[in-house]
């Protein structure tokens, strides 16, 4: 319906009832293109996390104090590995071992290589600087505290041997080093930065992973 205008009227507006063109719609929201992962805003500062494990740390050193100095090491090596022996077969050990190596830990964080997400590639330049430092410290320690392995000083009836004889360089373990700073760079970062569907399926990946790198410590006393 059109109104005439009249000479000398004001214009009335057009109230034609032809359908006006429909408004495009406004896009809809891209999908985050890390997969739905949510990151936090700021970083945890780093002496905020050294002060977290400061007291674990000064709990592992004590207790490695008491049995070294109080000789208890040998007895609890020969305990720990005897049971584990009886625990699994000798290919499990070996290969939660081989879990311990550096090149285990690249394989299983390009594993969790999601594309070119911001994720990824915080946990891929965790690792790489945790390989100079975890180098550095553990090949240091070991030349500092120069541990002889059980091979070198215990009869080799006495207890369990899986693979190699090695000698010398005992601790602190490298394989160990290897899996508890994987487990943390996952925990902080892989773990920590994305959205899981209850706070229970996080903690139980934390728990896991921590058991995990628990197992490969092990492994180290079970392999002699």
């Amino acid at each position: 319906i059109v109104v005439p205008i009249a000479p000398g009227a004001h214009q009335v507006p057009n109230l034609s009832l032809h359908a006006a063109p429909a408004r495009p719609s406004p896009p809809a929201a891209a999908a985050p293109a890390d997969g739905g992962i949510t990151h936090h805003a700021q970083p945890r500062p780093l002496g905020q996390v050294l002060l977290r494990a400061a007291p674990f740390v000064l709990a592992l050193l004590l207790a490695s104090a008491v049995l070294r100095l109080g000789g208890f090491d040998t007895p609890v090596f020969l305990a720990l590995n005897g049971a584990l022996g009886q625990l699994a077969p000798d290919v499990v050990w070996s290969v939660l071992s081989e879990i311990g190596l550096g090149s285990s830990a690249a394989v299983i964080v390009l594993a969790l290589w999601r594309g070119r997400d911001a994720l990824s590639r915080a946990t891929v330049a965790g690792l790489i600087w945790c390989y100079p430092i975890g180098g550095l410290l553990s090949a240091g320690l070991k030349r500092l505290f120069d541990t002889p392995r059980p091979p070198a000083v215990l009869a080799s009836e006495q207890f369990h041997l899986i693979g190699a004889r090695l000698t010398q360089h005992s601790l602190p373990s490298g394989h160990s080093i290897t899996a508890f700073t994987v487990a943390t760079l996952l925990v902080l970062v892989w773990v920590g930065g994305r959205r899981w569907a209850s706070p229970l399926h996080a903690w139980a990946m934390r728990v896991a992973l921590f058991l995990l790198a628990v197992a490969v410590a092990l492994s180290r006393v079970a392999v002699a």
